[in-house]
């Protein structure tokens, strides 16, 4: 009897996966598609708990499910367009669909108000609602995990990028900006002192090489080799998880997609370099983070092996699109606004007059038009258009709009950072807006880091660190786009989850 219910099992299972197979095969059919998505359309809307205006009891609008991704490949790839295509379609309050998990879409800074007050109780959405690939990269990083598991993993990473710690990284990050820019200088040849870079390409390295030294201790050329000869993997990798498809289920590692054979390959080497970096520290004493963070994995306090390397991962290659988003636009939009570029470099050159300790105490600083102008470019560019889904555990009234419990939220950054009436001229760059403003005075206009316990914990590194790098920049010279980039308004790298700008940049040396 059991070996006929067993058999049953298997029956089922094996019809269940070539079906599956099936329609993923056909789905690349316009019109199989077509049908598949009316189809799934229907039974999603008859499955899930709606989210519903208070008075009239009516469900809030909703996108039509696309196979079969829903909108969560589209709220990567085409952020920046698809905030603006959907709330005019939608209006200020509305759902799309992450695979088969919905999402609300938030516009207004008053709802963000509402939502967020008890952030510190919300849960993470698994996997990011991106399925089964990226749940293996990073399901189990502390970004994405929740509750007590999320606090018992915090406790040792909160020190390496608390506000003290970064503060005290402010000497590595200037002298690092400073051979960089001897690097960048090098790599010009006979023209060192007027040469064009394009701006993604040629700076990313730096945060990288800042936070991964942060975490391992100082690096050897061959681990810095090994690292940026991981990137390129890492990057196709996490672009292969947000397609989506087949890789949103566990049938990717079944039938091996080429997503499952690049992750077994990464976390093979992201296996070795780390179990690599963490004797390197033991032995010759470099204080990396890596050390005390992977003695607590081994032993089994406040988080797992697994846990560790994959918010390792977090920290160095998840962020790196992160942080070379944020260093790339804070650097083409002074490049563009020629007035405040000359206004950040004489204030950078009073300031570079004075003693080091001085110099770093500068960078450290948040009301000068040096950090006010990196303010203004994560204003202007968000580096999510939406950001990472998150539910309450109770019904919440956000405006008119009851949101049940356990429902996922995002954030509109686009709406909330440029187009809110807040922002006056918000199309416009202008650091000055900041002056005379408090945080708290536009903590729901200005979406960035998160709100409360559950902010990055990369905030007070990050922007240091791309301070740093600008005032050196400007220090020594003067940025311009060049013609053959001013024309393309703002190109974006195919495939770029992060929109990475395209752009070329001419250095002339001041």
């Amino acid at each position: 009897m059991e070996n006929d219910q067993s058999s049953v099992f298997v029956l089922q299972l094996l019809l269940l996966l070539q079906t599956t197979l099936f329609f993923y095969a056909i789905s690349i059919n316009d019109v199989s598609s077509s049908i598949l998505s009316r189809v799934t359309n229907f039974v999603l809307r008859r499955s899930t708990t709606p989210c519903t205006f208070e008075k009239s009891g009516e469900s809030i609008p909703t996108l039509e499910f696309d196979w079969p991704n829903g909108q969560g490949t589209q709220k990567f790839f085409d952020g920046r367009g698809s905030s603006i295509r959907w709330r005019h379609q939608k209006g200020v309050v509305y759902q799309i669909w992450a695979g088969f998990k919905p999402e609300i879409v938030l516009t207004r800074p008053e709802h963000l108000r509402s939502f967020f007050n008890d952030s510190d109780k919300h849960r993470k959405a698994p996997n990011n609602n991106s399925g089964w690939l990226i749940g293996e990269i990073l399901g189990s990083c502390l970004g994405l995990v929740s509750g007590s598991r999320w606090a018992s993993m915090r406790i040792p990473w909160e020190h390496p990028f608390s506000l003290p710690a970064a503060k005290s990284y402010v000497s590595l990050m200037t002298s690092s900006a400073r051979e960089f820019i001897q690097d960048l200088e090098s790599k010009a040849g006979n023209t060192p002192d007027t040469f064009q870079i394009q701006v993604t390409e040629s700076l990313k390295t730096y945060p990288f090489f800042v936070v991964a030294s942060s975490v391992f201790g100082e690096l050897s050329e061959t681990q810095k080799a090994t690292l940026l000869n991981l990137a390129p993997l890492r990057e196709r990798l996490w672009q292969e998880g947000i397609k989506g498809g087949l890789n949103r289920t566990v049938l990717a590692k079944v039938f091996r997609t080429r997503g499952s054979r690049m992750l077994a390959e990464f976390k093979r080497r992201w296996r070795a370099f780390i179990e690599n970096a963490y004797g390197e520290p033991i032995t010759h004493k470099k204080n990396g983070a890596i050390e005390k963070l992977l003695t607590h994995a081994k032993h089994g306090e406040y988080l797992t092996i697994e846990e560790c390397m994959q918010t390792v991962d977090e920290t160095l290659y998840a962020n790196l699109d992160v942080t070379t988003s944020a260093v790339a636009w804070s650097h083409v939009l002074i490049a563009q606004n020629q007035a405040i570029q000359d206004e950040v470099r004489t204030e950078v050159r009073l300031h570079r007059q004075l003693s080091e300790t001085e110099w770093e105490d500068y960078i450290n600083r948040s009301d000068t038009i040096l950090a006010f102008s990196v303010l203004e470019a994560s204003r202007l560019r968000p580096i999510l258009a939406f950001s990472n889904p998150e539910s309450a555990p109770a019904d919440k009234l956000v405006g008119d709009i009851v949101v049940p419990r356990n429902t996922d939220v995002i954030v509109d950054s686009h709406a909330i950072n440029v187009a809110h009436p807040f922002w006056i001229n918000g199309t416009e760059f202008n650091p000055h807006r900041f002056e005379g403003l408090q945080p708290r005075q536009y903590r729901y206009h200005l979406f960035r880091f998160g709100f409360g316990p559950r902010k990055c914990l990369g905030q007070h590194v990050a922007d240091r660190m791309i301070r740093a790098l600008l005032a050196e920049v400007l220090r020594k010279y003067c940025l311009s786009v060049s013609e053959s980039s001013e024309s393309q308004d703002h190109q974006i790298q195919d495939e770029s989850w992060v929109s990475l700008p395209d752009v070329l940049i001419n250095c002339a040396r001041q």
